[in-house]
C-alpha cells in the first residue's frame, strides 16, 4: 500500500492557556468528533478558597470519541481546567455542571473517553441521572476516578438547569438556522482539506501529533 491518508483529526473547541480567570465553554453541541473539547495547559486558578478557571457547562455530547479532554505541558506546576466544576453548595440546578455525555463513543467505550484529564485534580458536581435507557447521560463514568472526582448533588435534571444566555428564544433559533444552512459549505471544505492532506507514514506518529500541545506538533 502507498499514498495511504488518514482522515483530519476532527476537534470542536480548543482552549489554550485562558488563564485562571473565571470563563466558561457554555451550551455548545458537539458531534461525531475526535475530540469534542481539548483544555490545553493553564486554565486555572487555585488558591484556598478561591478556585477559578474554565469551567465546561451545559454542553451536549454525541457519539465522539473523547468529549473532554485535558492535557498539560509542565508536570510540576497547576494545570488544567477549574477545580470545582459546578458549584459545590448549589441553590438550583443551574448551577451544576449539566454536560450531557456522549451516549455512545466512537472509539468504544474505554476509560477517560468522558472526560480525560491529563491535568491537576477536579471535581465534577452533577444532577441526579435521569431513569431509562435512553436519559442523557450527565454522570461523567468513563473517568480515571484518581483525577475526576464525580459528586451528586441531588438536584433533578431538565430543561431548566441550562437555560440559553443569547437574550431570547428568537434570537437563538435564528443563530441555529444560520449554522445549519452554513453546514454544506463546511462539509465541502472538509472534504477538499482531506484530499490535499498527508497524515503522515505511520499511526504512532499521527497520534503523536493528535496529543501533543501546540509547540510539541
Amino acid at each position: 500500500m502507498e499514498d495511504i491518508r488518514p482522515p483530519p483529526r476532527q476537534i470542536g473547541i480548543i482552549v489554550d492557556n485562558s488563564g485562571g480567570d473565571p470563563n466558561e465553554i457554555y451550551r455548545n453541541y458537539f458531534e461525531n468528533l475526535d475530540i469534542a473539547v481539548n483544555a490545553q495547559r493553564v486554565n486555572r486558578y487555585d488558591e484556598e478558597p478561591t478556585y477559578t478557571g474554565l469551567v465546561l457547562k451545559c454542553n451536549t455530547y454525541n457519539d465522539n470519541a473523547y468529549d473532554e479532554i485535558i492535557t498539560r505541558e509542565n508536570p510540576t506546576e497547576v494545570e488544567g481546567i477549574a477545580f470545582h466544576q459546578g458549584d459545590p453548595t448549589p441553590s438550583s440546578g443551574q448551577e451544576l455542571a449539566g454536560n450531557t455525555f456522549s451516549p455512545y463513543h466512537e472509539t468504544v467505550q474505554i476509560p477517560e473517553t468522558d472526560i480525560k484529564n491529563d491535568g491537576d485534580l477536579i471535581y465534577y458536581f452533577h444532577h441526579i441521572q435521569p431513569p431509562g435507557q435512553t436519559a442523557p447521560r450527565i454522570i461523567p463514568e468513563y473517568v480515571d476516578t484518581n483525577v475526576v472526582k464525580a459528586r451528586n448533588k441531588y438536584l433533578p435534571f431538565d430543561s431548566t438547569c441550562c437555560p440559553s444566555r443569547l437574550g431570547s428564544q428568537g434570537l437563538s433559533e435564528e443563530l441555529m438556522g444560520m449554522m445549519a444552512s452554513e453546514q454544506p459549505s463546511i462539509d465541502s471544505l472538509e472534504i477538499e482539506y482531506t484530499t490535499l492532506i498527508d497524515g503522515g507514514s505511520t499511526e504512532e506518529l499521527t497520534n503523536n501529533v493528535f496529543f501533543s500541545l501546540p509547540p510539541d506538533a
